[in-house]
Parts: structure tokens; C-alpha cells; sequence
């Protein structure tokens, strides 16, 4: 049953609602829709398994999880792994309306729900202010809504097509909304020009769905011993090889060790202790704690699951913040 059969005829659409002042009809209405898409997508598979952003059960956190566990066995044995970190230039903003519609409908959703999306996206208009200057009005003829459900659910139905394309592929992809991380294991020569071939066909889809990658922001991290040693390119870029990266949050360096992330995690939450110091006049140690709970062990305890130190300097240095 396709879901538009879920909704009467009556809905009318909704073509004011913005990020920051949304009527609260508007708001309920979304809120309604994108569960009800999000339970249609669920039931019937249709998201693959790579996407964690903004799906129920999953996050940041199960993304790394799943990432880690692959590494650590490759690594245990005593293999290496290549990651490529691919980056997508303003994602959100660039999905064109008239394909996500179309990418929509093949999944199944049409009638009344599909022209509500229709004027949901369509006929909005944008202007620039600078000062007391502003810009002349323009349509917007892409872009989904950032700030609601519903943006993020049909973002994530859009660029699912290449998860899809990757499944049966020599690599490992890993998706959180428009983050994309692909890695395997390249031994060979056949290996090297497998996955070169992943990434051709990444930049053919996002060229063919006019979405653009930021290719001075994509990186290569090889974690483990390396036997090839190979230029991977991206719409004929070679890509950087770096010694260590920060992935959803998480700072990830050649050796999968976590002392890179806990330099750097307790240098900010230094700086946050210091800020609540001589921004709090009292001295009381109650207002303190739980000022220090709010702003600062958010900072240390992110993503903890994933890169736990086991080293005493490590361990030392994150509990020298609270000390």
C-alpha cells in the first residue's frame, strides 16, 4: 500500500514554514508526516543499514561502533586498513527539489502526500541582508529544510540510493546524514583499483544528482601496516594522506590509539573549567558541580564508548580536568 493512502484529501499544503518562526499547526504537521515516513521506510527496508543519522536507535555512536569493531579485527590480523573521509559541499542546501521528488515517488509515496512535499519545497524565496543592505529576492530551486523531521528524513531518503550502490562493492561504507566514510582492505593491486573504482562511481552519482564534493576536504587515514602504497584520486584529485583525523567528533590517528583524542578533548575542557571560573563570582561548590556537569563532562564523556582509554596517562589526564 503506498503511504499516500494514509492521508486525506483535506491536508492542505504548507508552503511558509521555515527554520527559525513556524506556525505550530505547521510544526504538528511535519512532526506527524515524518513519523509516519519514517515508519513506511522502516517497515518495508528501504533505508539501508550504512545511514545512522537521524534514524531512531541510531547516532554518532553506533556509526564509530560499527567502524572500530572493523578496524580492530583487521588489525588483529595484522592487516591495515584504508579509510577514505569523503565530503559533501553544502549537502543540504543542493539537493535538487524536482529529483528528491522523483526519488519519492520510486519509493512509493505519490497522490496527496507527494504534491503536499511538492508545495512544502516549492515556491520559497530568498534574500541576503548585510547591515541595512539587502539582496534582491530570489526563488529557491534546491535544498531541503535543515531544523526539522522532515528535512533530514527526505535528505537521508535522497542520498540513499548510493548506499545502495556501495553495498555490493569491495568497501565498507559508513553514512551519518551527508558524512561518508569508505574503507577496506587494499592488498593488491586488484584491491587499490577495486576501490578506486568506488570511488569513481561516488563522484558519477553525485554528479548525476547534482550534489558536489568539497574534495579539499577529503582525506585518507591508513590505520595499521601498509604493503601498497597507492595515489587514490577523486574527479581526478589525489588525495591527502593524513596521520590522523577527527570523524564524527572522535579524533582517530594511524594506530587506532586514543591518546590523540584525549590531548585534545581535555585541552577544551580545560579551556571550558576556566571560562566557568571567572565567569561564576561564587565560590560555592554546589553551583560549581553542576555547572562542571552541564558545560564540561559533556565534553569528556562523548563518545566514550567508542574510544575508552585503557592507558593510565590517558586515564590520568581526562580525570585531571575534574581534579
Amino acid at each position: 500500500m503506498q503511504l499516500s493512502l494514509l492521508y486525506s484529501k483535506k491536508v492542505s499544503p504548507l508552503p511558509f514554514l521555515t527554520i527559525g518562526l513556524a506556525y505550530l499547526t505547521s510544526k504538528i504537521m511535519d512532526r506527524i508526516i515524518s513519523d509516519q515516513m519514517h515508519s513506511y521506510f522502516l517497515s518495508n527496508g528501504l533505508i539501508n543499514e550504512a545511514q545512522h543519522g537521524f534514524l531512531r536507535g541510531l547516532s554518532t555512536t553506533t556509526n564509530l561502533l560499527h567502524c572500530v569493531n572493523d578496524w580492530s579485527l583487521t588489525l588483529q590480523n595484522r592487516y591495515g586498513v584504508t579509510i577514505v573521509y569523503i565530503d559533501l559541499a553544502k549537502a543540504f542546501d543542493t539537493v535538487s527539489h524536482e529529483k528528491l521528488l522523483y526519488r519519492l515517488y520510486c519509493y512509493g509515496i505519490s497522490g496527496n502526500l507527494l504534491q503536499w512535499l511538492r508545495n512544502f519545497f516549492t515556491g520559497r524565496t530568498h534574500c541576503t541582508r548585510v547591515g541595512n543592505c539587502i539582496s534582491e529576492i530570489c526563488n529557491l530551486l534546491s535544498g531541503v529544510i535543515q531544523g526539522n523531521n522532515i528535512g533530514t528524513l527526505l535528505f537521508i531518503c535522497f542520498i540513499n540510493e548510493l548506499a545502495e550502490i556501495l553495498g555490493p562493492m569491495f568497501v565498507t561504507a559508513k553514512f551519518f546524514a551527508d558524512d561518508l566514510k569508505v574503507y577496506a582492505e587494499v592488498l593488491t593491486t586488484i584491491d587499490a583499483d577495486s576501490f578506486q573504482f568506488a570511488l569513481d562511481r561516488i563522484t558519477a552519482w553525485c554528479n548525476d544528482w547534482q550534489l558536489q564534493i568539497a574534495v579539499k576536504k577529503c582525506s585518507i587515514l591508513n590505520i595499521g601496516p601498509t604493503t601498497l602504497s597507492t595515489d587514490f584520486q577523486i574527479d581526478g584529485n589525489v588525495l591527502p594522506a593524513v596521520s590522523k583525523v577527527k570523524d564524527l567528533g572522535i579524533t582517530f590517528d594511524s594506530i587506532l590509539s586514543a591518546t590523540s583524542h584525549v590531548r585534545f578533548v581535555v585541552v577544551i575542557a580545560n579551556q571550558r573549567v576556566n571560562l566557568l571560573l571567572r565567569s561564576f563570582l561564587t565560590r560555592n561548590r554546589s553551583v560549581l558541580v553542576k555547572a562542571y556537569i552541564a558545560y564540561v563532562r559533556p565534553i569528556l564523556e562523548y563518545g566514550s564508548v567508542v574510544w575508552s582509554p585503557y592507558k593510565t596517562g590517558d586515564i590520568s589526564c581526562i580525570e585531571q580536568v575534574q581534579r
